[in-house]
């Protein structure tokens, strides 16, 4: 049966099968006007429970917050480029605010992938690929020998393809619609990210707020 516990559950045993099972979406509560210019942060969330299977993650209130699970959480920066390094230490779970337009970027400092950064480049400066590329140089990646170990996640309306192998660097792309980005670090210390797409407006009568499932789950730390 369906429930916060099956989730929680499915997220430690197999992430796959919890974004496929489940419909994860971010309450806007957790991404709020004075959040838009912080780096990651640690922050204390609730999971609610919504028939028939979607987990909404949301900041909790009142006394829920002694009580809530800690993730890692990488909001946005308005015209800008927010970032984290990720490694053993904290948390073993990470998310980002919703994507619209932004790129996300993973930089695996080992091939272990136990130790990572990862970027939040903002959708809302204006520009292509390159200025994106300009930004993530701004914000310290630098170029790398080992270009496998990177990997991009950005929106192309219209793009042929979801995916396109650029030298021996990769870019993912999500069409048109918006997704969050969900990671985990396993038992063994590595590092795993999953995107979750859904439908920027579901429905044209009725536009419900955390909209519904989409195109599914994607693999991003894939080499």
């Amino acid at each position: 049966m369906a429930s916060i516990a099956e989730f929680l559950e499915l997220l430690s045993e197999d992430t796959e099968k919890a974004f496929r099972t489940y419909f994860f979406n971010i309450d806007g509560s957790l991404d709020g006007d004075e959040m838009v210019l912080q780096e990651c942060r640690r922050q204390k969330v609730c999971f609610e429970f919504q028939e028939p299977n979607k987990i909404v993650m949301r900041a909790p209130g009142g006394k829920e917050a002694k009580y809530g699970n800690e993730i890692w959480y990488l909001p946005w920066m308005r015209s800008g480029t927010s970032k984290a390094h990720l490694d053993g230490s904290g948390p073993p779970f990470f998310s980002t605010s919703q994507l619209d337009g932004c790129r996300f970027t993973i930089r695996y400092h080992n091939d272990s992938r136990t130790r990572v950064t990862v970027l939040h480049v903002a959708g809302d400066v204006p520009g292509g690929s390159k200025q994106r590329d300009g930004m993530e140089t701004k914000a310290g990646l630098k170029a790398s020998p080992h270009p496998r170990r990177t990997r991009r996640y950005s929106v192309s309306r219209g793009a042929k393809s979801a995916t396109e192998k650029v030298g021996e660097d990769f870019k993912l792309r999500y069409d048109g619609n918006k997704a969050s980005v969900f990671g985990f670090r396993d038992c063994g210390g590595v590092w795993h990210f999953y995107a979750q797409q859904m439908m920027k407006y579901p429905d044209e009568a009725d536009r419900p707020p955390l909209g519904r499932a989409g195109k599914g789950i994607r693999e991003l730390s894939a080499g």
